[in-house]
């Protein structure tokens, strides 16, 4: 199967973005979802009949993604798409500080379109 601490990925049925969730296990993923937050559900749910992809393989540091997994059981996060998404879940597992790659990405891809725009419109 998945190495403990693996990213896994799924496409959106939606859009450009992909679904991000760590595996922890025993058949196991964790994830933050728009419509439950963060929380654990099995390989099968988390996929929904996508194709699962692994975007990193396994951890260097199990024992620190588990004492932060706990916290996350413990008090988990609710979906916020700029502030609390599956990409922040993951990254906040497995290296203690939430980012959004993805996010970033678009947003830096808006600035460009926004500034393009603005550059062909001075040409006028």
């Amino acid at each position: 199967m998945y190495e403990f601490g693996s990213v896994l990925s799924v496409p959106k049925a939606k859009g450009f973005v992909n679904h991000m969730g760590m595996y922890v296990g025993q058949g196991l993923v964790f994830h933050n979802h728009p419509s439950s937050g963060e929380r654990l559900v099995s390989l099968a749910n988390f996929a929904k009949g996508r194709t699962v992809t692994v975007a990193d393989l396994g951890v260097s540091q199990p024992l620190a993604i588990m004492s932060r997994l706990k916290e996350s059981l413990a008090d988990p996060s609710p979906y916020r798409s700029c502030r609390s998404n599956c990409d922040h879940t993951v990254f906040k597992l497995r290296t203690g500080i939430p980012h959004s790659p993805q996010l970033r990405f678009f947003c830096l891809l808006g600035v460009a379109c926004i500034a393009i725009t603005v550059s062909l419109l001075k040409k006028r």
